[in-house]
């Protein structure tokens, strides 16, 4: 990507973009870790302003019936990130994925912020800090109240060096904008009806990967995949790698 678009990507974006969401919650479920993201209005002003509203494109991609994979592109370059449903989300209607609602509109936003940021498109602040367990009601998951964001530390808008999604775990909770909804620029949500077998296979390995206590390392394989893989060949190294990983703590002694 050309430095001057970088240079122009770079600029924290201001406090009033600030919004969070529930990424972690305590067994028991009294306190939530909560992690800071841009508000979406905030991510398509920036793009469309250093790029133009047809420089990048954005698109979400069911896996399974509760996470979200997201590709940004700009420039031509790629970053990709995966968010998940809230705890005890029900799987897809039958109309077909992601389902209408407040909860998978937010999912939405938030993937757009997290792969901006992999851009240099950001907060100002940490993403995680131990001030941002808060107390959280135990029936619904949410945060009762918000923290004080904490400044980043080390250069101004620099990006995430590891997409920090879990497959299967977190909820959330923050503002209800809709990534797709305005047309300033190419966004598409693709449907997961007619997925072909091979994705259905890796879906149920990710499932499993999520019951192991796997799903960080599920999520970063899905990551670099963009999905499913873009290719037949990419599908099926990506369930290789997936199948080795579960293989491996299978291995491991008891």
């Amino acid at each position: 990507m050309q430095s001057e678009l970088s240079a122009r990507l770079a600029p924290p974006l201001t406090s009033d973009a600030l919004r969070w969401h529930v990424a972690e919650i305590e067994p028991g479920g009294a306190r939530a870790r909560l992690e800071p993201y841009a508000v979406r209005e905030a991510v398509v002003e920036r793009l469309d302003v250093a790029c133009g509203p047809w420089g990048w494109s954005f698109t979400l991609d069911p896996l399974g019936a509760s996470a979200l994979v997201a590709n940004l592109t700009v420039a031509g370059v790629t970053r990709s990130d995966v968010v998940t449903a809230p705890l005890g989300a029900a799987a897809a209607p039958p109309g077909g994925w992601p389902p209408e609602g407040r909860t998978f509109a937010r999912l939405g936003e938030i993937a757009l912020a997290r792969c901006a940021s992999q851009f240099g498109l950001r907060l100002p602040y940490a993403d995680e800090a131990p001030d941002y367990w808060v107390d959280c009601d135990p029936e619904t998951g949410e945060a009762l109240f918000e923290p004080e964001p904490v400044p980043a530390p080390g250069a101004r808008g620099s990006s995430r060096a590891q997409p920090t999604a879990h497959v299967g775990v977190g909820s959330v909770v923050g503002a209800d904008a809709d990534p797709g909804a305005e047309g300033t620029a190419e966004r598409q949500t693709r449907q997961a009806a007619g997925n072909p077998s091979g994705h259905e296979v890796i879906e149920r390995l990710v499932e499993r990967l999520n019951e192991a206590g796997l799903g960080k390392d599920a999520a970063k394989l899905v990551v670099r995949y963009g999905g499913y893989g873009r290719t037949p060949e990419e599908s099926r190294e990506l369930y290789g790698q997936l199948r080795a990983v579960l293989l491996r703590r299978e291995a491991e002694p008891t």
